[in-house]
This record gives C-alpha cells, sequence and structure tokens, in this order.
C-alpha cells in the first residue's frame, strides 16, 4: 500500500491536475503530435484531412491490491466524441499489462504514460485514424482552434512594416502561412478594392508560391486571389468585401469571350452568367433563367428579355470594332509570355513593369528580368549596345524631351542577343544541361 501511494503521488507532481484517490487516478493527458495525421471518414475514405493537434485524452489507472507484486495495473482511455478508435484503445490498455511483465512486476505507471505519448505523438503506430464523418468535422475544428490559439500567444514580425507584434495583432495566411499585421493587410486591400485592383488582392509576399517553382513554372504560375472568407477574417468591413465579390465577377465575365450583354445601354448586365452567378441570386431564380428558351437571354439585372436574332444583327459591326481593337493593341503593346498580358512603355521610358504578373523588362530588346533587386543593371553594364538606353526615344516621340544615352541599332541589338545566347548555351553545356 505504501509504494502504490507513493507512486500516485509522484504522478501528482509530475502530471498537470490529476484525479488521485487511495487506489486510483485519472487524468487528461496532452498529445504532442511530430507530424501531422490523415484522418478518413467512415465509410468514405475519399474524405480526408491532415492534422497536426488532437483532443486530450483520459487515462483512468486502478490499483487492485495485489498491485504491483502480482497484479498489473487496470488502464482505461477515454476519448472526446469517442475520436480515438476502439482498435487502439484496446490495445494500449492491454500493453500496460505487457509492460508490467516485462518489468519484472514492478511499478509502471510513469512508464505506461511516456511509452503512450510517445506513440501518440507518431499517430499511434499507423500515422493515420479512421472516424465518423461527425468526428472528422470535430477535430479540423479542434485542430484549427488550437493552431489559432498558438499563434495569438506568439510574437511574430510583420513582412511589411518590419515590426513586431503580437499574434492578437498579426494575420497567417491560410495558403501559404506568411504573417503580416491585420493594420498593413487592411490599408492596403481597402486600397486595391477601392481601386478595383483585384488582381493585387492576394499574398503580399514578392516571393510567395515560387520558392519550390522551376523556371518554367515560375511562368506558368498564375495569380491566387485571397477568398471573401479569409478577408473577412483578417478582418476588413463587409461593404468591402461586398464590393470586391462583385469587381471580382465583373472582371470574370469582361474576360469571359461567351458572356452576353444586355443591349439596353443604361444596364448593360450580363444576360447569360451561369458561370459567375450573382452574389445575390438565388439558386431557383438562377434555375429558371438557365431554363429559358436556347435562343432568348434575360438580363440579370433589368429582367429585361431579348431574342439571339438581335445579336446576330450586330454581330459583324462588333467583329469590325474587335478586329481594330486587336490591330491596334497588337502595333502598339507587347504580349508577356509569362501572363500574356499585352504592356506598353509610358513616355520615353524605356522600363515596363507588368501589372499582371510583376515582371521587369525592357521595350528596346524584351529581356525579362526575375530578379526584381535590380532591374535597371541591364541599362548601367558597360561595353554593351544598352548601356544608357533607358530613356531612348523611339519613331514618333517628342525629341524634345531629350534623351540619355545614343540610339542603338537593331543590327547591334541582334548580335549582342546572338553573344548572350551563346554564352549561356556553354555555361549551361559546361554544367552538363544542353537546352
Amino acid at each position: 500500500m505504501a509504494t502504490q501511494a507513493e507512486e500516485l503521488e509522484t504522478l501528482k507532481v509530475i502530471f498537470p491536475e490529476p484525479v488521485v484517490s487511495e487506489r486510483s487516478a485519472h487524468f487528461e493527458l496532452a498529445i504532442e503530435l511530430t507530424k501531422p495525421v490523415d484522418i478518413f471518414a467512415v465509410p468514405d475514405p475519399n474524405d480526408s484531412l491532415s492534422v497536426s493537434h488532437l483532443p486530450l485524452l483520459t487515462i483512468h489507472f486502478t490499483l487492485l491490491e495485489l498491485y504491483s507484486s502480482n497484479e498489473p495495473p487496470s488502464v482505461t482511455l477515454r476519448s472526446t466524441r469517442d475520436w480515438l478508435p476502439w482498435y487502439i484503445a484496446h490495445e494500449l490498455e492491454a500493453a500496460a499489462s505487457m509492460m508490467w511483465e516485462e518489468y519484472g512486476h514492478s511499478s509502471i505507471l510513469f512508464a505506461f504514460i511516456s511509452h503512450f505519448q510517445e506513440t501518440a505523438g507518431t499517430g499511434f503506430g499507423f500515422g493515420w485514424l479512421a472516424v465518423s464523418s461527425s468526428c472528422l468535422t470535430y477535430l479540423v475544428e479542434y485542430d484549427r482552434q488550437t493552431a489559432c490559439d498558438k499563434f495569438k500567444k506568439g510574437s511574430h514580425e510583420c513582412t511589411i512594416c518590419l515590426m513586431p507584434k503580437t499574434g492578437q495583432e498579426c494575420y497567417s495566411m491560410e495558403h501559404c502561412g506568411h504573417i503580416f499585421c491585420m493594420e498593413c493587410l487592411q490599408e492596403y486591400y481597402n486600397a486595391a478594392i477601392q481601386s478595383g485592383e483585384i488582381d493585387n488582392v492576394q499574398c503580399l509576399s514578392p516571393n510567395c508560391g515560387t520558392e519550390t517553382l522551376t523556371t518554367h513554372d515560375h511562368r506558368e504560375k498564375k495569380v491566387r486571389h485571397i477568398s471573401p472568407g479569409e478577408l473577412l477574417q483578417i478582418p476588413l468591413e463587409r461593404h468591402v468585401v461586398q464590393r470586391y465579390v462583385v469587381v471580382k465577377r465583373k472582371k470574370s465575365l469582361d474576360v469571359d469571350k461567351s458572356t452576353i450583354w444586355c443591349p439596353r445601354q443604361w444596364c448593360q448586365g450580363a444576360a447569360n452568367g451561369n458561370k459567375y452567378p450573382k452574389p445575390t441570386e438565388t439558386s431557383q431564380e438562377q434555375e429558371i433563367r438557365l431554363k429559358s428558351w436556347n435562343r432568348l437571354f434575360i438580363c440579370e439585372d433589368c429582367n429585361f428579355a431579348f431574342c439571339n436574332c438581335y445579336l446576330d444583327s450586330n454581330r459583324a459591326q462588333k467583329q469590325a470594332e474587335d478586329e481594330a481593337s486587336l490591330k491596334y493593341t497588337t502595333a502598339h503593346t507587347s504580349l508577356r509570355p509569362k501572363c500574356q498580358a499585352h504592356v506598353s512603355k509610358i513616355s520615353a521610358c524605356n522600363h515596363i513593369r507588368c501589372t499582371q504578373c510583376h515582371t521587369h523588362t525592357f521595350s528596346t530588346c524584351a529581356q525579362r528580368f526575375w530578379k526584381q533587386a535590380t532591374p535597371y543593371r541591364h541599362c548601367n553594364t558597360k561595353r554593351t549596345p544598352y548601356y544608357h538606353s533607358l530613356w531612348v526615344l523611339e519613331q514618333g516621340e517628342d525629341e524634345n524631351e531629350g534623351t540619355f544615352g545614343d540610339e542603338v541599332s537593331r543590327q547591334e541589338i541582334v548580335v549582342y542577343r546572338l553573344d548572350q545566347e551563346r554564352k549561356r548555351r556553354a555555361r549551361m553545356e559546361a554544367r552538363g544541361r544542353v537546352v
């Protein structure tokens, strides 16, 4: 009896707030996972998520009268909402008797708890758990709330203002985990949404999403917009988020060539925006509108109904306008291979920064520079045709604006670019990579 009491008192000192009686003890034990664990929903194995935190487990010890010389301890495991599968709980409970045999019928409570914590940290030896659908929702919410609480208790440095802030004043982006203070995010996103620059509503880290990408993948990278739900968590005011949703949908409709617009000059609403449903339109209203005759279009703003024949009569004029617009764009702009956006220089400066992919280029040679920290190094390198060519005027520009450098002939540019290509191939061959 004295040995049992001493062992229970030792557990009372080591672990927080245990409930200890004469021959029993139970307490809640925290689980510290060494790596995320996959959680599968039963009976749908395709419904799975990964979590980094699991709820507390309750361990109940009962010490029989002949413990520890002749009988092992009785161990019972309990979990909230039964998230711990029964077969794992039964296996851990049986492990207590096996450890008692291995330790030569001696005290094993502390050794069993250490073994339990080590097993739980690795996902109970499986690396995955199978639970019910309701339990999966509970575990995901617990993991999110626990991670949020840990984040708020810490201290972080904002990447924008470079000031140390508490976790209560910071926000971690959902997809990438970059951390910024809420004040900087609110100021930037409010300005971007009010000015209609929707493509700027993304993570503010300049290298977000490109740390592990190759050069080819970097060119194909698309803008990842922030969801309205995440903007509300930052938090932004609801009317600002509503404007973001409306402007983003309007931009998607403008880009989509299949969009049919209302012919009323004062309306100009979308008539077949089923790809991008209106935020205020219910599913029943959308279903009724989409079931209309295939030659009949109904404006979603003013409910004006018009036939496709009306569009056919104006199609030739619209096609002529589109061709004229494309001809002008091709003649006065250049196409970015990364984002497929048309850009042109402003005034006499040959430096161009694309507003879509933020790539730095020069209109004299159309060369791209991925290092944004030194975009002007191209014009500061001596013994090259582009030296001091940042402010070279082109034909048709006002000569009174002045130039900073001599005109570069097209032949010199071609010779220079061929020389640069030969040097690049030589470097690749030296590294064992022939392009």
